[in-house]
């Protein structure tokens, strides 16, 4: 697991991933498009530094997966909704500690009833609670922003709401959304059974039963076919790839 100080520097940029994806040219080269972000300042920003840690962030996010998840991004751009979960995907498997402060810090402070989420109990979880990714090595002026910059994108991404005082959103995942999130996993994982029971579902402090219920509810829209006997569960595919899957839903 690698623990860094990214989200300092790079939080949810939900108007920057709109921006970035939006102007995009999948006709030309990745570098003729960064350069070309760079010349034009297509990101707005007031200092070329800002702007180059922005665009790198987001070419590791969008681009470094491969060539599908900037073409069904683009394909999404109609969909805020959906839109906004494909990002929240992206950002979070890309960064470790994000995905750990909500699929695991996040996941347990619910399941144990909590509601209202504070900087000091995220931090304390994170210094505390093993295995999990260390912080320890930081100055608590360091962990302080860090944890500020976690809670902040999770409410951006959705899963908290308020400003000041944070509260545990209800869990929920759109069929839009979950689409995309599938497409992505079917990319990356070998069996029906490990899609199901893939942690990224807890970003979305989704428990077994709730990620059940979602592919259900996916076959009876017609996007797969589903069917689960014991330990057993298959998933048969009723559309192409991720750009595919993505045009299916929106």
């Amino acid at each position: 697991m690698e623990i860094t100080t990214r989200i300092i520097k790079g939080g949810a940029l939900l108007d920057d991933s709109f921006r970035f994806v939006s102007e995009w040219d999948l006709r030309r080269s990745i570098e003729d498009n960064l350069d070309d972000f760079r010349s034009r300042n297509v990101l707005g920003k007031r200092s070329r530094s800002r702007a180059e840690d922005t665009v790198a962030i987001l070419r590791q996010r969008f681009i470094q997966p491969g060539p599908e998840v900037i073409s069904a991004l683009k394909e999404l751009i109609v969909r805020p909704d959906a839109f906004r979960i494909a990002c929240y995907y992206e950002a979070a498997r890309n960064d470790d500690l994000l995905a750990h402060t909500a699929g695991v810090t996040l996941y347990s402070m619910r399941n144990r009833g909590w509601t209202r989420i504070t900087v000091e109990a995220v931090e304390r979880a994170l210094l505390e609670a093993p295995p999990g990714p260390s912080i320890k090595e930081w100055g608590d002026s360091t962990r302080r922003r860090v944890v500020h910059g976690l809670l902040s994108a999770l409410r951006d991404f959705g899963i908290l709401e308020g400003s000041a005082i944070k509260h545990l959103v209800r869990p929920h995942l759109p069929l839009a959304g979950f689409g995309y999130v599938l497409g992505r996993l079917r990319s990356e994982l070998a069996s029906s059974h490990e899609m199901v029971t893939n942690r990224a579902w807890r970003w979305w402090l989704l428990d077994d039963r709730a990620v059940r219920g979602l592919f259900l509810d996916a076959d009876r829209e017609g996007l797969i076919r589903f069917s689960e006997a014991g330990t057993t569960v298959r998933i048969d595919w009723q559309t192409g790839g991720l750009e595919e899957m993505v045009r299916a839903i929106v």
